[in-house]
């Protein structure tokens, strides 16, 4: 009897043991158990200036209506007893993160693309790396390995945008004399998206003109125009920007505008946003069925360019996926 009891306790033992070793499997290959929630500052460096945030929780309800159908959905998701959009709030990533660090002494500039998974972080990372996601965002050059999941709870993807030989010659005219100024500017974390760029060495230029420039477009030259010359001052008396976009309903996103700047910037700021930026970002939506509405203001006490927008017609970007309607945006 006291052998067939050792001999059951060591069956047991080896049963335990293989579910045990099947559950961390398991667990190593999809991610069942919940990840800790790692913000995206902690990827960032001492030359980050611009944090691209999106925090999924903000809009919820939106995106319950909004989810793939069943048929383009993960395989294993079919074999759950549970409706997508029931699941929506344990798998899905808390956060996502696009950094950029375009420094004053290199060629290129870093980016970070993160993201802190729930759950399901391993099969999400392969999703991502079989999706268009990288080859949609072209002006970046990813490293080879695409996603990566370096732990539980941190995806993270590397790449850099290369700077045009000559670019920061011309930003240096414009801010002869570098902000070594510590503090960061930080994502509020109370928006569905939120962008903040700071702009005290000139990153907005640096920015845009490199994007531009990995596009195809000859940026430099018109940096260079003297007809650049009354404008690239207005930039330099820019501090900081933010931007932030919550959807107000399924076919409506209300966009928040807010440029801060010094005591001497001139309040041209507003004819440049109103008569040509703004106008022109509302003709290229226009063939998407998207329109903008809103203006900015230069408000004088503040020292800080505002503007409120909507953009409607965003239904019928997700008209395909729609389901029956659910719980009223978040």
């Amino acid at each position: 009897m006291k052998k067939f009891l050792v001999v059951l306790g060591v069956f047991l033992l080896l049963c335990a043991g293989v579910g045990v070793g099947v559950m961390f499997k398991f667990n190593r290959d999809y991610g069942l158990t919940m990840a800790n929630a790692v913000s995206h500052e902690t990827r960032a460096t001492p030359e980050t200036r611009l944090r691209a945030v999106v925090q999924l929780d903000k809009a919820r309800g939106y995106l319950q209506r909004i989810l793939p159908p069943a048929e383009q959905l993960p395989p294993f998701m079919a074999l759950l007893p549970w409706k997508p959009a029931d699941l929506l709030p344990s798998i899905m990533p808390r956060e996502l993160a696009l950094l950029a660090s375009p420094s004053q002494n290199a060629s290129e500039i870093d980016v970070r693309l993160f993201v802190n998974e729930r759950r399901g972080g391993p099969q999400l990372c392969k999703a991502l790396n079989e999706s268009t996601l990288f080859t949609a965002a072209s002006p970046i050059q990813w490293d080879t390995g695409r996603m990566v999941m370096k732990e539980r709870g941190i995806l993270e993807a590397r790449g850099a945008i290369p700077i045009p030989a000559g670019l920061m010659d011309v930003v240096r005219k414009t801010w002869p004399q570098l902000n070594t100024e510590p503090s960061p500017y930080l994502s509020s974390g109370e928006s569905f998206f939120e962008a903040v760029l700071d702009n005290r060495n000139g990153e907005l230029v640096t920015l845009v003109a490199s994007i531009m420039t990995a596009s195809g477009q000859d940026v430099l030259t018109q940096l260079k125009d003297p007809s650049a010359a009354g404008f690239m001052p207005m930039l330099a008396s820019v501090t900081d920007v933010r931007l932030e976009a919550n959807p107000a309903s399924l076919d409506k996103l209300v966009v928040t505008l807010r440029l801060n700047a010094t005591s001497a910037a001139p309040s041209g700021l507003e004819f440049i946003f109103n008569g040509v930026a703004i106008p022109q970002l509302a003709l290229q939506l226009q063939p998407k069925g998207l329109k903008l509405e809103g203006k900015t203001k230069w408000l004088e006490k503040e020292n800080a360019l505002t503007g409120k927008f909507e953009i409607t017609g965003m239904e019928s970007l997700f008209a395909p996926f729609l389901q029956a309607p659910a719980a009223p945006p978040a």
